[in-house]
């Protein structure tokens, strides 16, 4: 039987950063039962992000 301490153990717990790599998901793609969006290829990896997030924060405001 689990006890309050073991959940809050589990939630507390650090998983580490998540690193979206667009060719790991192509290749698995074909068994991946979750979003479709991952699945067909419409997603930002790390990178792509970062520079488009880079790229909206440098454009001047009017």
């Amino acid at each position: 039987m689990s006890t309050q301490k073991d959940v809050i153990d589990v939630w507390d717990k650090d998983l580490g950063d998540i690193i979206v790599d667009r060719d790991k998901i192509k290749m698995f793609s074909s068994r991946y039962r979750g979003s479709v969006r991952m699945a067909s290829g419409l997603f930002y990896s790390n990178n792509e992000y970062e520079e488009w997030r880079n790229t909206v924060l440098n454009k001047k405001l009017p």
